[in-house]
């Protein structure tokens, strides 16, 4: 199964849509240090929060990844995988674009919704879901798009880490 992308959520391609901390929107979030005991993800620990913080805190992330289709494929089946973790809770929805050349959206694919993590810092939850996508024509693109819900007990202890992996499963 070749990868066709892998990527860490960052704040090039996330930001904030909500933060009960307030501010404007939409926020660019910041890399922030993790406590000792934040777990790694796939060797990294390059935890984003937002720019401000408050107690009781929750914010939505959403992060976009993008990456080609091919010239022409009849059917592309893909595997999405998203590990993740965060602070306290962390609830994470995943939707599939296929854009075309004129960044029109062709179809919009659930890939997985409302996934939680065990519970806690210490929790990486992992995410996942398949899609065949069919007949594409060279210029598409398809579009990842992850939305994560984090929560955060004491002010200054948000985090919160994902990473995608898609994969090809064959091609048609």
């Amino acid at each position: 199964m070749p990868i066709v992308l892998q990527s860490f959520t960052t704040p090039a391609n996330t930001t904030i849509v909500a933060n009960t901390a307030g501010g404007t929107f939409p926020q660019i979030p910041v890399v922030v240090t993790p406590s000792a005991t934040a777990p790694f993800i796939d060797g990294s620990n390059a935890y984003i929060w937002a720019p401000n913080s408050a107690a009781n805190q929750t914010v939505t992330f959403v992060s976009r990844f993008t990456f080609p289709l091919g010239l022409l494929n009849v059917a592309l089946p893909v595997s999405v995988n998203y590990a993740f973790s965060g602070t306290e809770t962390v609830i994470v929805s995943g939707v599939l674009e296929v854009v075309n050349l004129l960044g029109i959206v062709i179809a919009t694919i659930p890939v997985f919704t409302n996934v939680v993590n065990a519970g806690g810092p210490l929790s990486v939850e992992i995410a996942s879901g398949d899609a065949l996508l069919a007949l594409q024509l060279l210029g598409t693109n398809a579009v990842l798009t992850i939305t994560s819900t984090v929560t955060s007990g004491a002010a200054g202890t948000g985090n919160y880490l994902g990473q995608v992996t898609v994969n090809e499963v064959i091609a048609i």
